[in-house]
């Protein structure tokens, strides 16, 4: 079943009618949208549920009200896999990153678009470091078709050191 409530009000009134049924309920996925408020409404309702899949849509932006909520939850549900956009690849959005590697086993990363035709800086020290973490998987995609997001011999490089 699937249930799309998109108002933060709407959505805490939803979760206080649920909650007295939902004790004994597993959860396979989590999709949220990208308001402070939706996420912490989440973090009082799921509190310390596992939740296997944790997604994040494609509007999310980094930002300073967002990702320490985004980081809190993740700690809480212990998803297995999460997958969020980037919008572009900086010193917070590679430190915000890390602290998700620390953390789960998988996880899939969108390269949002740019406004320019700017590389993001090289994936490989990134990649190296974000899977000599807890994180396992690791899936980069760009929404650009014609650049790929990592060189081929990098990925030989890769399969060289693991």
């Amino acid at each position: 079943m699937t249930v799309e409530v998109r108002k933060t009000e709407d959505v805490r009134a939803f979760f206080e009618l649920l909650k007295p049924y939902c004790t004994r309920a597993e959860y396979d996925i989590l999709e949220l949208h990208d308001l402070p408020e939706m996420i912490q409404t989440c973090l009082d309702f799921f509190e310390t549920k596992k939740i296997p899949r944790l997604f994040m849509p494609y509007s999310f932006r980094e930002s300073k009200g967002i990702t320490p909520l985004f980081i809190d939850l993740v700690k809480n549900v212990k998803p297995d896999h999460v997958r969020f956009p980037v919008a572009r690849l900086t010193k917070d959005s590679i430190k915000f990153l890390q602290q998700i590697a620390d953390r789960v086993k998988s996880i899939g990363i969108l390269l949002g678009e740019r406004e320019d035709d700017t590389p993001n800086p090289d994936l490989l020290p990134i990649i190296h470091d974000m899977i000599s973490r807890k994180c396992e998987r690791l899936a980069f995609f760009d929404n650009r078709d014609d650049i790929a997001p990592i060189k081929f011999s990098d990925i030989e490089r890769l399969i060289k050191v693991y």
